[in-house]
């Protein structure tokens, strides 16, 4: 059985990705959103879907401290769920990059981005993967790819890793 350490256990993702474990029999533990690991060592892989105001402590400095978690409990595989924002658009060039992108927007973009630059210089023994949801991304099943989509997709990624040290969008 797989076990997994979720970080963002609570929010819109990580309370369907609970669901969705619970109905594959999967074992997960809550982590908090920003470290440390006490009661994780036996987790086979960690998933991270966290959203903080403070951008860099989250995703800069907490991806970095997430890492050295993994390392020190000897969990092998983080896979988080990334931000559609930060994937190239038809010209190469990241979305949140575009002249008409939200400023509003552009901080947490930036993180994420960072987040993503962190990961792809990372050279320890963790094996990584970015799994970003269509920008469609909602909470309502009427209306685009929904949070009970995304778990399916991230826990056949735990389960069935296929992707590694990479970034890697969900298909809307």
């Amino acid at each position: 059985m797989t076990s997994i350490l979720l970080y963002g256990a609570s929010g819109r993702a990580g309370t369907q990705i609970r669901a969705e474990a619970a109905r594959r029999g999967l074992h997960v533990t809550p982590a908090p959103r920003t470290s440390p690991l006490a009661d994780a060592a036996n987790a086979d892989v960690a998933i991270r879907t966290v959203y903080g105001p403070d951008f860099d402590d989250v995703y800069v400095a907490g991806t970095h401290r997430v890492l050295a978690d993994l390392e020190r409990a000897g969990i092998p595989r983080l896979l988080v769920v990334g931000l559609a924002s930060v994937l190239p658009g038809p010209d190469g060039t990241p979305l949140f990059r575009s002249p008409d992108f939200p400023e509003a927007w552009r901080p947490f973009s930036e993180a994420r981005a960072a987040e993503l630059d962190i990961l792809r210089s990372y050279e320890g023994p963790v094996d990584w993967a970015v799994c970003v949801p269509p920008m469609t991304l909602v909470a309502d099943e009427s209306a685009g790819y929904t949070y009970a989509e995304l778990a399916k997709a991230v826990l056949d990624e735990t389960t069935t890793p296929r992707h590694h040290r990479e970034h890697y969008a969900l298909p809307a």
